[in-house]
């Protein structure tokens, strides 16, 4: 039972930003650029930010394994990143980034901006759910949105076979997925910061 991944917007969500700060459109630019479709480059990694200001999490909580935005980038504790990379090594770009609590007085050591550039073609549009329907019109209609709840998104099992983390090709590049081993994992150990929906793998 693989997994679709809303992130971060639950109750485990904070407040985050670059230090030193950005202008909005330089803010935008550097999200734009950790989610693009192919590996960064040498210069493309230096240009990023070294440190994140990150709030408190909504409910007061223990600070989250994954930070970020919701279309993307992520940025993940150092154990999200040893599982991810004990299940398929070399894979994904892991950026690091320091992360200091906005009152000064926690620092939480060493974060990783997480660069999925693993694409698969996986999705069955004819037998997902979309909030206008099933297929690939109603997909359009939708605007590319998966009906929320469980097993809506149905995956090709062949195709996803062997693979733990990945994303969607254009135009639902913004669709993230993780495999049954790496959301039970997430979920036995108490992380925080990714809602995992169950698909349907046929």
């Amino acid at each position: 039972m693989p997994y679709l991944i809303d992130a971060p917007m639950d109750e485990s969500s904070v407040t985050k930003d670059f230090e030193p700060k950005l202008k909005l459109d330089d803010r935008l630019d550097l999200l734009r650029l950790l989610t693009k479709l192919t590996k960064l480059q040498a210069e493309e990694i230096e240009s990023i930010p070294g440190t994140l200001i990150a709030g408190e999490p909504r409910d007061k909580g223990s600070f989250p394994d994954v930070l970020g935005w919701n279309l993307g980038p992520w940025i993940v504790s150092p154990r999200l990143r040893e599982i991810i990379e004990t299940l398929e090594s070399g894979v994904h770009d892991f950026v690091p980034i320091h992360v200091m609590r906005e009152d000064g007085k926690s620092d939480q050591g060493t974060y990783y901006i997480v660069v999925i550039n693993h694409l698969m073609d996986a999705l069955l549009y004819e037998k997902t759910q979309f909030v206008h329907g099933m297929g690939l019109d109603a997909a359009k209609n939708s605007n590319y949105t998966i009906l929320p709840g469980p097993n809506h998104c149905v995956l090709d099992v062949g195709a996803i076979q062997g693979h733990h983390l990945w994303r969607a090709p254009d135009p639902m590049r913004y669709c993230y997925f993780c495999s049954d081993e790496l959301g039970n994992i997430f979920r036995s150990e108490g992380m925080r910061g990714w809602r995992l929906t169950a698909c349907k793998a046929v």
